[in-house]
């Protein structure tokens, strides 16, 4: 028999649709509100920020200067009767407009192929690490001590080789504090043997290490040819910041960006003047106006030419630089992860008599497979510390 249906709860139901719809759409009102106060707070913070390496430190005297300047063409447009044509400024605001531009194009284009060759040194090196160690998950027996050096090895020459990089790249001296977790001193003695691009001589180890395993019979000849790609993109990345780094933007483009930024902004108080003369009569309102106008020009053009020129070099120590000291330490870490930490057990794998008595029995036993590379072998890197925990020289900053 069907069972009666409900006018009354069926009415509730129905009601109470509505009502919770309502509120829905008042709680969404709400949220909206305090993102909008949220987003407009943001925006005139980030607008007005001084703290790090903000534009308004290079700007503040740039255009402070436009001020008096401003001043002075007022006085002499409204006072003197001096006039100052506007297609003269206009012509020039259109050319040094087209030049910040491009400049300000071409050092975004800067800062981001420098980001893409540090994600390139990252991937390589993350393949080339995971191409190691699940080799030597492969092995179900212990593959031995010398095995276990040569992928601890591999670990610390990954690292070193970003922080060989880092230091070139900020044209420090090579033997900082920063890697000495990954280098012993027989390493470092060998490494400072050559001035320059130690990064390079760091990827030859990788590779003798990887070949060392391939001799071993750790890895295939095949495995060993796929962990080229990773050596090549180590090596190309490396060598497109280097090229970056010393490859700068010409100084004729700095110099003409530059110089005719500073001459528009400061004639085109003149032209202001003269154009707010013919519009009014007293002279307060025509210097307010002009100065106004003046300051709004000179910080919009100075602005887009401060910001090209702090792009133009993204591998350098400013707060707005790429963080590749930072991004190298998150690699470790990823790495030090990735060769020391245990994988899943497999289920289902049965070794040994095990295999035998539940094969007999009908049964099947988990046997724990995963292991890490490096038990029993202590690290070998981060010899360079002494009882004091640093070996440093007078300034504090290199090892000896």
């Amino acid at each position: 028999m069907a069972k009666k249906m409900d006018i009354r709860s069926l009415g509730e139901e129905m009601g109470a649709g509505p009502r919770k719809k309502k509120r829905s759409f008042a709680k969404s009102l709400t949220t909206a509100r305090k993102r909008m106060w949220r987003g407009l707070f943001v925006q005139w913070q980030t607008a007005l920020a001084f703290k790090g390496d903000s534009v308004l430190y290079d700007c503040l005297l740039t255009v402070g200067m436009v001020l008096p300047i401003t001043a002075l063409g007022c006085y002499l447009v409204a006072s003197q009767g001096f006039t100052f044509g506007h297609e003269i400024s206009t012509y020039i605001g259109f050319a040094v407009s087209i030049l910040l531009v491009f400049r300000l194009e071409t050092s975004y284009k800067r800062y981001w192929e420098a980001r893409s060759m540090l994600s390139l040194a990252n991937s390589s090196v993350m393949s080339i690490s995971l191409l190691a160690i699940t080799q030597y998950h492969r092995h179900f027996t212990d593959p031995g001590h010398e095995v276990k050096v040569c992928l601890e090895d591999i670990r610390r020459y990954l690292c070193l080789y970003w922080f060989t990089m880092v230091n070139q790249l900020h044209e420090v001296d090579p033997r900082q504090e920063n890697i000495e977790e990954y280098i012993t001193e027989d390493e470092l003695a060998l490494l400072m043997k050559r001035r320059s691009n130690h990064a390079v001589v760091v990827v030859k180890w990788v590779g003798s290490r990887l070949m060392h395993l391939e001799q071993l019979g750790y890895i295939s000849p095949l495995q060993l040819h796929e962990t080229n790609d990773g050596l090549e993109g180590m090596i190309e990345a490396f060598d497109g910041l280097i090229k970056m780094k010393d490859t700068r933007v010409p100084f004729v483009v700095r110099q003409m960006c530059t110089g005719l930024t500073m001459f528009f902004v400061y004639i085109s108080p003149l032209s202001l003047a003269t154009t707010f003369r013919d519009m009014f009569t007293d002279y307060t309102t025509i210097l307010a106006r002009t100065l106004l106008s003046s300051f709004l020009v000179g910080v919009c053009y100075f602005s887009m030419n401060t910001t090209a020129r702090r792009l133009e070099d993204p591998l350098g120590l400013h707060d707005h630089d790429l963080p590749i000291t930072d991004m190298g330490r998150a690699l470790a870490q990823e790495l030090s992860g990735i060769f020391h930490e245990h994988i899943p057990p497999v289920v289902g794998v049965l070794d040994g008599e095990d295999a035998k008595k539940g094969g007999a029995n009908g049964k099947k036993k988990v046997v724990t497979v995963g292991k890490t590379a490096f038990e029993g072998v202590p690290p070998r890197g981060g010899l360079l510390k002494s009882s004091d925990g640093r070996v440093r020289v007078a300034n504090g900053n290199k090892l000896t």
